[in-house]
């Protein structure tokens, strides 16, 4: 009831079903204690996935950032009715020499689906389901740009060859060209496809320096020649 939950006695249990953003179930209802906490909810994932991933958890959009308990006062849920709890993948970017980890950078707040060094390598690009795309200072290690624009998930990126120009391509079909120096928007969005990107080329180097031009491909098999 409310009343035991705005208590929340030390040995009070409560149903769970762990389930990932998909529709993936992590075993089925589990009766756990509610001081279960964050670590011992990724140990459960880790075991039925057989992984050693990094997962963060959320009640109803409420991150899980300590013991269960917590979030569920926070959204006053009843604890007599079996609560769902989604589970996505850590949204952390390792940046890695050879040998070691060199640094973390932390800043999307959903699954990062792609990454991208810039032509000089003084930028990376990284792309993730919070639909946003961020540029990161690879000699500092720091936070550069937030580009912000698309609605859906961001699938693919490719840096122009000069490295002035990015292009992100999302699960809507929709392509953005980013002005990188003034971090905005080059030109108006492009409704590229009708399924979502899988892959944007930029025409090389080579064969014309300030080029425009790149390729796109899609979910059903098309492919554009912008």
């Amino acid at each position: 009831s409310f009343n035991r939950l705005n208590k929340m006695e030390e040995g009070q249990r409560v149903l769970i079903k762990v389930r990932s953003d998909d529709g993936l179930d992590f075993g089925g209802t589990l009766d756990v204690s509610v001081n279960l906490s964050k670590a011992e909810l990724n140990s459960i994932c880790n075991l039925y996935e057989k992984n050693s991933q990094k997962y963060s958890f959320y009640i109803k959009e409420e991150q899980i950032t300590g013991f269960l308990k917590e979030t569920l006062k926070k959204l006053n849920l009843n604890t007599e009715s079996v609560v769902e709890v989604t589970c996505r993948p850590d949204s952390l970017i390792n940046v890695r020499s050879v040998t070691r980890c060199t640094s973390s950078l932390p800043g999307h707040s959903a699954a990062i689906t792609s990454i991208s060094f810039s032509p000089h390598a003084q930028f990376l690009a990284s792309g993730s389901g919070d639909t946003s795309v961020r540029l990161w200072d690879i000699h500092t290690e720091t936070p550069s740009a937030s580009l912000n624009g698309h609605k859906d998930w961001i699938l693919a990126l490719a840096w122009s060859p000069t490295g002035h120009l990015l292009a992100s391509g999302d699960k809507s079909g929709l392509i953005i060209i980013w002005d990188v120096e003034k971090g905005a928007q080059k030109f108006p969005p492009l409704k590229a496809h009708k399924n979502w990107i899988t892959y944007i080329s930029w025409e090389p180097l080579h064969l014309y320096r300030d080029s425009f031009r790149f390729a796109s491909s899609s979910k059903v098999g098309s492919n554009n020649y912008i």
